[in-house]
C-alpha cells in the first residue's frame, strides 16, 4: 500500500498477532481474578460439576476451567450446540396444545422447557416474573436433561420418551435444587438477578394469563 508504505498483508498479520497476545493476556488474568457472577458458560461449568460430583465448585476453581476466545470458531460455550434460551413462543410451541403440554410438564415453575424429539436440542423460555433463582433452576433442569439424554446412544430411545425425560428430570430438580442453591451461596457465588445473565439481547420472555 502506498499509503502505509509497507506490505498490507504483513501489517494485518502483525496487528492480528498483537491482538491475540492482548486477548491471551486478558484470558490469563481472568484465571487469577475469579468472577463470582454467572454467565451461561460459568453457570454450565458449576452445574456440570454438581451433577457429576454433588459438589459446587468455588469461583476460584471455575476460573481455572473457564475459557475465553474472541473468535467464533473457538467459542468455548458448548451450550450453543444444544441449548436455546428465549426463542419465540411460536417457534417452540406452534399451537395451543403444545403450550398446554409444556405447562403440565413443569407445573409451578417460572420457565418452560422442551426437549426436541428428533434433534434432542433443548429450549428454555422464562416467564417475565422469573428471578435469578428461577434462571439458575431452569439451567439446572436443562443440564440434567442433557446429561440424561447423552447416556443413550440410540436417538430413538430419547425421541419416543421426550416428555418422560422432562418429567423425570423435573423430579430431580425438585429434590436437589435446594441443596444446590445453598451450596452456591456458601461457596461465594453472587446469585442476584442483576448479575445472573444467560439470556441474549434478543431472547424472549413470556407471560401466561390464567382464567379465574
Amino acid at each position: 500500500s502506498s499509503l502505509l508504505q509497507h506490505d498490507t498483508f504483513n501489517f494485518a498479520m502483525g496487528f492480528f498477532c498483537l491482538s491475540m497476545i492482548h486477548q491471551g493476556c486478558n484470558y490469563m488474568s481472568l484465571q487469577y481474578v475469579p468472577l463470582s457472577h454467572f454467565n451461561k458458560q460459568r453457570l454450565r461449568l458449576v452445574l456440570e460439576d454438581y451433577i457429576d460430583f454433588s459438589e459446587v465448585p468455588s469461583p476460584t476453581e471455575v476460573a481455572k476451567k473457564e475459557r475465553f476466545f474472541p473468535l467464533p470458531l473457538l467459542l468455548s460455550d458448548s451450550t450453543k450446540e444444544w441449548l436455546m434460551v428465549g426463542r419465540s413462543l411460536n417457534d417452540v410451541c406452534p399451537n395451543p396444545d403444545d403450550l398446554e403440554k409444556l405447562l403440565t410438564l413443569v407445573p409451578d415453575e417460572r420457565y418452560l422447557i422442551r426437549l426436541g424429539e428428533k434433534s434432542q436440542d433443548i429450549d428454555i423460555i422464562y416467564f417475565h416474573e422469573a428471578e435469578a433463582k428461577d434462571v439458575i433452576r431452569g439451567m439446572y433442569h436443562a443440564c440434567l436433561l442433557r446429561h440424561a439424554t447423552k447416556a443413550f446412544r440410540e436417538p430413538e430411545m430419547v425421541s419416543s420418551n421426550a416428555d418422560e425425560y422432562v418429567r423425570r428430570t423435573h423430579e430431580q430438580v425438585k429434590d436437589h435444587f435446594p441443596s444446590l442453591f445453598d451450596q452456591l451461596c456458601s461457596k461465594g457465588w453472587n446469585t442476584g438477578s442483576d448479575v445472573t445473565i444467560i439470556e441474549g439481547s434478543s431472547s424472549y420472555r413470556i407471560s401466561i394469563a390464567t382464567s379465574k
